[in-house]
């Protein structure tokens, strides 16, 4: 063999030949055959065709060497190693499935099979949910496996000419010939995440997959695989942004929509390096004293062109760039800096305010992170404390390294909350093992306050609850006269919403005087989404 380290063994003819590389590594490289009749002269070589070898791989090969034809067996090794080849280049070694540049190449051949028939063809893109909190809170082991249950949920389902591939580190594409019928690909669709209803045991913890699905159907002129991958990733990012188990069908007016997206996420990492994240502050009152006993830190974006703008036109895209570490770091650190100028200039009355902020699981075992927290808490001193707040679908994993992590920062005085408890599968199991301080209810508890029905009497033991176990329970979403009264009635300790006060910029704080200023008082003219 040519540009390679090998070691033939001798073979008879009818016995058994090894042709053995050791460590054969990445290049490109040419074999040689030569044969001989019994102990007659060796022939001229006969070249193989180039080939190469993308990565570094250890084989051995075996063949049979019939009437002194050594060329057979040269020739059974070309095309073992082709075969090698092509599973290096085009099959995902831990799903066994077709990876992107595999399932690309089957796409471009279908397209070309479709353009000459007629015949549409229809991609799926299925990205399952939280794959990162999985990978950052369980580890990269235990991401794969939930992707590999999802993988192994969804190929007995495959039909005559469906072809499942992974297409990202946590996505699988599915590629179908149909009619063209939209809404029979939205059926399909549909029929994969009912595959997804039942939860995957991992290492013991039983997790809960969500998908969001979108899909390129009925659409003609496609030129090349990409493209067409491109769209139902597109189609995928807004069935993303409508929330778990959803499916959208690709819109050419969505290219123009991932245009500003991509501008918006360019604009975002700018704003993160401006210093254009500050906080806003909503208070958190006890119900029975009226008084202020909590400020919740919230994102808000100082745009340069746009003017102020809420999460919800933001959050999203720190999501998809990574940088929901970052965006809840600045916002802390604006907000503790902040209430520390205010107690300095007396802006805030002599009792204690804890500083509620939002922290993703995902971020607390990170030096960064830690960092952040422990500059917040030295800002804040003695007289005030820091509550880093969780929400609970965050928690569904239930690592013990975030428990162990958030042991540990307990012990140092911060304390924890639960945001939208009581929207998760097993809410009491946390009380159990984390270390809370405050349990803020999930809106829905708020909202279905005047339907009387069994809500209010699960909200009433909820209440009950945090009294026996000492944590302080939160109603937020406060709208109506009638939900504060309701809550009052069922001893709710503490309360927050649009109904009492709006979040507010230090500036509006400057201009009423203080917190004491900000008393609970009615706010007919509450029409916004609290943020």
């Amino acid at each position: 063999m040519v540009g390679l380290d090998s070691t033939w063994r001798a073979a008879s003819p009818n016995r058994i030949g090894e042709q053995r590389f050791a460590s054969l590594p990445a290049g490109t490289f040419r074999f040689e055959a030569r044969a001989r009749f019994r102990n007659g002269p060796w022939s001229e070589p006969f070249p193989s065709p180039a080939l190469r070898i993308p990565a570094p791989v250890w084989t051995t090969t075996w063949f049979r060497l019939s009437a002194g034809a050594a060329i057979a067996g040269a020739v059974a090794l070309l095309v073992v190693a082709r075969r090698l080849r092509y599973r290096q280049i085009y099959i995902d070694r831990a799903t066994g499935l077709r990876n992107r540049p595999g399932f690309l190449l089957l796409l471009e051949r279908r397209l070309f099979r479709a353009r000459r028939s007629e015949a549409p063809l229809t991609v799926l893109l299925i990205e399952p949910d939280r794959l990162d909190l999985i990978a950052g809170s369980l580890g990269e082991g235990a991401a794969e496996a939930v992707l590999g249950a999802v993988v192994g949920r969804i190929a007995p389902t495959l039909g005559p000419g469906e072809v499942l591939g992974r297409v990202g580190p946590n996505q699988l594409a599915l590629a179908t010939e149909t009619t063209g019928d939209v809404a029979a690909a939205q059926h399909r669709a549909e029929n994969l995440l009912l595959q997804l209803v039942q939860p995957v045991r991992v290492d013991g913890h039983e997790i809960f997959v969500d998908a969001s699905i979108g899909l390129v159907a009925g659409l003609e002129g496609y030129r090349s695989g990409a493209d067409m991958l491109s769209d139902a990733l597109t189609a995928r990012n807004r069935a993303r942004a409508h929330g778990p188990g959803t499916v959208t069908s690709f819109d050419p007016s969505m290219r123009d929509l991932a245009r500003d997206r991509l501008r918006r996420q360019s604009e975002f990492r700018r704003a993160l390096e401006r210093r254009e994240i500050v906080a806003a502050y909503q208070p958190i009152f006890d119900l029975a004293s009226g008084e202020v006993v909590a400020l919740e830190a919230l994102a808000r974006w100082q745009h340069p062109t746009e003017g102020l703008l809420t999460p919800d036109r933001f959050l999203d895209v720190a999501e998809d760039l990574g940088l929901l570490g970052a965006l809840d770091g600045q916002v802390m650190e604006h907000a503790s800096s902040t209430l520390q100028r205010w107690r300095a200039a007396k802006l805030v009355g002599e009792g204690p305010i804890t500083l509620h902020a939002n922290v993703s699981p995902l971020e607390l075992g990170s030096a960064q992170s830690r960092d952040r927290i422990d500059r917040a808490s030295r800002r804040l001193g003695e007289h005030d404390n820091l509550l880093l707040e969780i929400t609970e679908h965050h928690l569904l994993d239930r690592s013990e390294a975030t428990f162990d992590q958030m042991h540990q920062l307990r012990q140092l005085g911060i304390a924890f909350g639960i945001d939208d408890f009581g929207a998760g599968h097993s809410s009491l199991g946390y009380l159990q093992d984390l270390p809370v301080d405050a349990l803020k209810l999930d809106r829905l508890f708020v909202t279905r306050l005047a339907t009387r029905g069994r809500g209010i009497e699960i909200l009433s033991r909820i209440i009950e609850l945090g009294r026996d176990l000492g944590v302080l329970v939160i109603a937020e979403g406060i709208e109506t006269q009638t939900q504060l009264e309701e809550l009052r009635a069922l001893g709710c300790p503490a309360v927050q919403g649009y109904l009492l006060c709006r979040p507010f910029l230090e500036a509006d704080l400057i201009a009423a005087g203080g917190l004491a200023h900000l008393v609970m008082r009615p706010d007919p003219s509450s029409t916004e989404t609290p943020g």
